[in-house]
Parts: structure tokens; C-alpha cells; sequence
């Protein structure tokens, strides 16, 4: 029943929620926010059925992920406040955006994931 199957056989529940927050962190600058969301609740619910990790974690991290769009400057509704004067450049803001990105998919991984295993079972 589930298509992904084939793929996903040979990952471990950890890889697949470490793909499905690299996922929202990439596809939100793109798509909406909204649409992310939904794409990744579909994909990445049904793929951790059985396992032990915590579907309503998953679902926090995905939310937590999608609302995160920052790699390009046209994901952000403030992004020309930022790049009307010359000192910040796509180049150096894609940098430092990647940073922060990696930062946060760390914070969700190391922090939300165990703590919703913890309270939320």
C-alpha cells in the first residue's frame, strides 16, 4: 500500500525524517508554505506508521520546517527590505541563510524530535 516502499526499505526511520526536514527546508523556498506542508504530511506520516518515532513530532517538525523559507531571497515577504540598500547581496545572504538552515535542521532533529518522543509519546 505504501508506493515509496521500494525507496525507503533500506532507510532507517532516522534517515527518512532526516530527508523529510531537509525536504521542507528546500521545497518551502519555492512553493508555499502551505503546499510544503501538505506535500510532506502525506509523504512522511504514512512512511513512519511503524516505526517508533513519534507521528506528532514528525508533523511538528514539518510545520516548524515549512514556515522556514529562507534560502532564496523571493521566499520572504521582507526579503526587498533587506536587499534595497547594496550592503546585503544574494551571495552573501544565501551563505549565511544556509547556516541558519542547517542550524535549525539541527535544533529539529536534536531537540524537537526527542522532546515530542518525550512528551508526546
Amino acid at each position: 500500500s505504501n508506493i515509496l516502499a521500494p525507496i525507503t526499505r533500506s532507510l532507517s526511520p532516522m534517515a527518512i525524517v532526516i530527508l523529510i526536514v531537509l525536504g521542507c527546508l528546500i521545497v518551502t523556498s519555492f512553493i508555499s508554505d502551505m503546499v510544503t506542508m501538505l506535500l510532506f504530511f502525506n509523504l512522511g506520516i504514512p512512511m513512519l506508521a511503524n516505526t517508533n518515532i513519534s507521528p506528532t513530532a514528525v508533523t511538528i517538525l514539518i510545520v516548524c520546517m515549512s514556515a522556514y523559507s529562507c534560502l532564496v531571497p523571493t521566499a520572504s515577504a521582507t526579503a526587498p527590505l533587506f536587499f534595497a540598500d547594496d550592503n546585503i547581496t544574494v551571495k552573501n545572504s544565501l551563505k549565511w541563510n544556509l547556516v541558519m538552515m542547517v542550524a535549525a535542521c539541527a535544533v529539529g532533529l536534536i531537540v524537537v524530535l526527542p522532546l515530542g518522543r518525550l512528551i508526546l509519546g
